[in-house]
């Protein structure tokens, strides 16, 4: 035998001891979902929304009680709308991307080109809490203030 007929014994030797050490994942939980995330988390979630002027040492945090609004639109895509009357919170269809994660549904829009005007993340537990954290410009007169606005909620049934 030459040294290049080793080689290739040799490599073939690895290459099937390499296919014979992979294990099979079959004891990986599996999760199945009657619906589609966006079937299953649409709906209106009942909760507080909590502000706080954004870069600012001196902010005072408030809180108060809204709602959001979950509506399907496509494969893989609901539109969200706040409302929270005392903070002057109303926003337009925000369309986020919807997928299951973590035991529930995680849904995100990390574009500014909302109406929003900053990306927006958020978190459906399954059972049915949701959480979710995004800035929001807000104009009163010729003031515009930009607030770090957080909503927890239920989804009322």
């Amino acid at each position: 035998m030459n040294i290049t007929s080793i080689k290739y014994w040799l490599l073939a030797g690895i290459i099937c001891c390499g296919f014979a050490a992979c294990n099979d994942d079959d004891d990986d939980p599996t999760y199945s979902h009657s619906q589609a995330a966006e079937v299953e988390a649409a709906g209106t979630y009942v909760g507080t929304f909590t502000r706080i002027r954004a870069n600012s040492s001196t902010a005072v945090e408030e809180s108060a009680e809204g709602t959001l609004v979950i509506a399907d639109s496509v494969s893989h895509v609901v539109n969200l709308t706040f409302t929270c009357d005392e903070l002057g919170i109303a926003t337009a269809k925000i369309p986020v991307n919807i997928s299951f994660a973590n035991a529930g549904c995680q849904f995100s829009n990390f574009s500014t080109n909302n109406p929003t005007g900053a990306a927006i993340t958020g978190h459906i537990a399954s059972d049915k809490e949701l959480e979710t954290s995004f800035q929001l410009k807000i104009r009163k007169g010729f003031n515009t203030t930009t607030y770090d606005i957080t909503f927890n909620g239920k989804k009322s049934e």
